[in-house]
């Protein structure tokens, strides 16, 4: 064998610690774990019922329902109206629903279907759940009023709201220009009506007191209505009146002032109580007063500034 070849085969010593050239060392990050690429991704919770309903809430903050809900015109062969009918009924459900649909109208004009699961959870609270099957009870109860009109697509439905008084016609946005004299007059509730704060204090008795207390303080603060009168004027008992008049003292919604006030009929020295009710928090005059007016400022303040936004385009 050639000797220079076996050479070439020969291991090279290793070289001596001192002439080793020292490297910079780099540190590469390892690839995350497939686990740390969706840590952002951190999943909901369930929407509850207040949550649900508030999706599709007017973000104005009220609703309108007309007066002839709670009660015909004075003058009318009929006082009692759609509420004394509901209420006589034990229908406290379809009387949410009902009131639920007009509140949302505005959100589900453009697109009406929704499962019937949805409608479900906005009809549950914190208290009191509400099945797809209830919801689907509900619904035919205010079917066979004419209050709705329903069609149901699979397990999903389009409900659209008919006029308070179940006269079978397509509700519109109450202005106070209907030509029929029952129609024209209208009430708003705050969307806190719909709070769970509220629907769990209140039964069938509390929210038909809400109801008429509502319509009465349209336009003053305070209202008085003897219970004596609630049959013959809404169409319910006075035991169901005192029940939701209870109700809403519990929850905080109502104060009282009692008025002694002459009556020669009395046998308590000729004098007998007058009870004087007013609204608080949200529900008072004042505040759903304000409430409209801060949307009417604005629905002024938009237009404007659309106006002033048409102008500068047309200049340039």
């Amino acid at each position: 064998m050639d000797p220079h070849q076996a050479v070439a085969y020969r291991a090279a010593p290793a070289p001596d610690s001192d002439d080793l050239i020292a490297e910079p060392e780099t540190t590469s990050k390892a690839d995350p774990e497939p686990d740390d690429v969706f840590a952002q991704f951190v999943d909901e919770i369930p929407a509850t019922g207040q949550a649900a309903r508030a999706e599709f809430l007017s973000n104005r903050g009220y609703f309108v329902c007309r007066q002839v809900f709670v009660q015909h015109l004075d003058g009318s062969p009929t006082r009692p109206s759609t509420l004394g009918s509901l209420v006589t009924a034990g229908q406290l459900r379809a009387l949410l629903l009902y009131l639920l649909v007009i509140a949302c109208e505005h959100r589900l004009a453009s697109n009406r279907r929704l499962p019937a699961q949805t409608w479900a959870r906005m009809l549950t609270t914190a208290n009191y759940p509400c099945s797809t099957a209830q919801f689907r009870k509900a619904v035919s109860v205010l079917e066979e009023r004419q209050l709705v009109r329903a069609r149901w697509i699979g397990t999903s439905v389009e409900l659209w709201p008919g006029y308070e008084n179940g006269n079978g016609e397509a509700w519109e946005q109450p202005t106070g220009a209907d030509e029929d004299p029952d129609l024209k007059r209208y009430f708003t509730l705050p969307n806190e009506f719909f709070d769970d704060a509220v629907l769990d204090r209140l039964r069938l008795p509390g929210v038909a007191m809400l109801l008429v207390a509502l319509k009465e303080t349209s336009r003053d603060s305070t209202f008085s209505i003897s219970v004596e009168r609630y049959a013959a004027w809404y169409g319910f008992s006075e035991r169901t009146a005192e029940r939701g008049y209870r109700e809403l003292a519990n929850a905080g919604l109502t104060r009282t002032h009692k008025q002694m006030i002459k009556d020669p009929r009395s046998g308590r020295g000729g004098l007998r109580a007058r009870y004087h009710r007013t609204l608080l928090g949200p529900f008072a005059t004042q505040a759903r007063t304000d409430a409209r007016r801060r949307a009417q400022d604005s629905v002024h303040a938009s237009a404007r500034a659309q106006a002033a936004a048409q102008t500068e385009a047309g200049h340039s």
